[in-house]
């Protein structure tokens, strides 16, 4: 069944999908569990009784019972008078094509559920307390990511691969709204592991990317990449975007230069800086992409656990008029912005250099 149904699972079909499982509380409490305790692992395998995943019975029992009322899991006769859990065949798809990914976000969510609730009054009137006491903005620690030993390699990962789990849904439902035109050369700025350049690659033949980000995270990317189809297409810079030089290929500067969910991470003034060194290192006619979430106060906001991931950073948000205000101070060309919502609001506005 798995075979059969991956062919036809869709981004936003998988966007659902997660977002319906992560909607209740106890049952991402579960998810965490048996992800971390290898439950997910031996159900693959086939059907087990409670005492063959890996846990005390009882505690077996009880987590079974969530995840089925989740419909994680069902329960069958073994026509021995026991009873064999095994993995609903939706989730055993979802398993099939996002184990990793999924895993992810879960882990993420349970973080940022626990960070909302603990520390919900410094998130709503105190964003830099909230920032010091929450485990969140730990768990994203870019310091470590200037080198590229093991142990900070291994520090990295974690939320490498939580950015790339949303990349790998949102991309190619982003990708065909994102104005490259005639572009043969895209330079993403804070790109991850390369998840949206793969996805604006695989819309355009002619096209390369090369992604500029900290040192551990293109290592990362770079393994992320390896034996991906356009992997040839795609080349990563390791940099500080704030400091050095930004890579010209070929010789000269790329065409587009996309900032995808990662303006937000910056103050007002050094996001007007990021932006003003994009506008300097394009050539005429060049264009500048911003792809950002909107403010919450703005959404007709569905609820649910999925939030929490997206309410902790909730004070960072900057409208789209933002950042059309930052490109037009430029100098620049405003194109017609874009929205899509994938649970937010995603804006994309751009500019092109006179």
């Amino acid at each position: 069944p798995v075979r059969e149904r991956t062919h036809r699972l869709q981004n936003l079909e998988i966007f659902e999908m997660e977002a319906r499982l992560l909607r209740d509380a106890p049952l991402v409490v579960s998810l965490r569990l048996a992800f971390d305790g290898g439950v997910f692992d031996r159900l693959l395998r086939g059907p087990l009784a409670s005492d063959g995943l890996g846990l005390p019975r009882d505690a077996a029992d009880r987590l079974m019972v969530l995840l089925g009322a989740g419909g994680v899991v069902e329960r069958h006769g073994d026509g021995l008078g026991g009873d064999l859990w095994c993995l609903s065949p939706d989730f055993a798809v979802l398993l099939g094509v996002r184990a990793t990914s999924f895993a992810a976000r879960v882990r993420f969510a349970a973080l940022a559920l626990a960070d909302l609730l603990n520390h919900s009054d410094d998130w709503l009137t105190q964003r830099a307390r909230f920032m010091q006491s929450a485990q969140t903005f730990r768990f994203f620690d870019y310091g470590r990511a200037r080198e590229t030993k093991a142990a900070a390699l291994e520090d990295t990962a974690p939320w490498v691969r939580y950015v790339t789990a949303l990349t790998e849904l949102e991309g190619p439902v982003l990708a065909p709204h994102i104005p490259v035109g005639d572009c043969t050369d895209l330079l993403e700025i804070g790109g991850n592991t390369g998840a949206m350049s793969l996805a604006l690659l695989a819309l355009n033949a002619r096209l390369t990317a090369t992604v500029l980000d900290l040192p551990a995270v293109c290592k990362l990317g770079e393994a992320y990449v390896a034996g991906h189809s356009d992997a040839e297409r795609i080349a990563f810079c390791a940099a500080d975007a704030s400091r050095d030089d930004w890579p010209r290929p070929g010789g000269r500067p790329a065409q587009t230069v996309l900032f995808k969910s990662v303006l937000h991470d910056w103050e007002t003034p050094a996001a007007k800086e990021m932006l003003r060194r994009a506008f300097d290192y394009l050539p005429s006619g060049g264009r500048v992409v911003v792809c950002e979430r909107g403010t919450v106060g703005e959404e007709p906001f569905s609820g649910g656990t999925p939030c929490a991931a997206d309410l902790v950073f909730a004070g960072f948000y900057r409208p789209p008029e933002a950042y059309e205000q930052m490109l037009a101070g430029l100098g620049a060309t405003l194109g017609d912005r874009r929205s899509l919502r994938l649970g937010m609001t995603f804006h994309i506005v751009w500019g092109t250099k006179p």
